[in-house]
């Protein structure tokens, strides 16, 4: 998992322990998707405005800089570029928040058992969930999540490649609270820190 604060900064701790911290962190783009258009379209993107593309840092620390009083978002997802890019739509949402990240539905099931018997663990206030991950489908940890104490009214934004409407009734069956598809563009990707701030009630630029 990792965890950070995002306004300026951002500390990210993966399972390994290992936690990197800087204005935003740049995952491998491993994984089955490939990102690299629309990275380029973020690099464009900036050309045009005048910016100068900033290149991410990264820092090993074994501090946080995570407010207690931020909302937390745990982020399931498997793919760490689109991890990544909820990172940068939550930064240039300008959204302050707690940020954890869960690899696999099974960790992710480990996670709120640990919610559900430790009061002293923070439940969530969002979550952002992919539904084919490994070990453990989404679906899976929406259904126990909706069966928890603790978890059951936690907004859960679905995010997924797949526009099936088979997937759209299930998840909203099984409680969803939005469901995001995973776009192409760059620009249509930072939608996701728009919908993470209405769903959480804070207003965006």
């Amino acid at each position: 998992m990792h965890s950070y604060t995002v306004s300026r900064r951002c500390d990210l701790i993966y399972p390994s322990g290992f936690i990197a911290t800087g204005s935003v962190v740049a995952p491998e783009l491993d994984g089955p998707k490939d990102w690299s258009h629309v990275l380029a379209d973020e690099s464009e993107t900036s050309q045009k405005s005048g910016e100068t593309p900033r290149l991410p840092s990264l820092s090993p620390s074994r501090e946080t800089a995570s407010t207690s009083g931020d909302p937390l978002v745990l982020v399931v997802e498997d793919n760490r570029a689109d991890v990544f890019l909820v990172e940068r739509a939550i930064e240039f949402c300008k959204l302050s928040v707690r940020l954890e990240v869960i690899e696999d539905g099974e960790e992710a099931l480990k996670y709120f058992e640990r919610v559900e018997s430790d009061d002293a663990i923070p439940c969530p206030d969002v979550m952002l969930l992919d539904l084919n991950l490994p070990r453990r489908s989404g679906r899976e940890v929406l259904q126990s999540v909706r069966q928890a104490k603790r978890g059951r009214d936690v907004p859960v934004i679905i995010l997924t490649s797949s526009n099936s409407p088979e997937d759209r009734r299930e998840t909203a069956a099984l409680g969803a609270t939005r469901y995001f598809r995973k776009p192409t563009s760059y620009q249509e990707f930072l939608k996701i820190g728009e919908i993470l701030g209405e769903v959480l009630k804070i207003s965006t630029p």
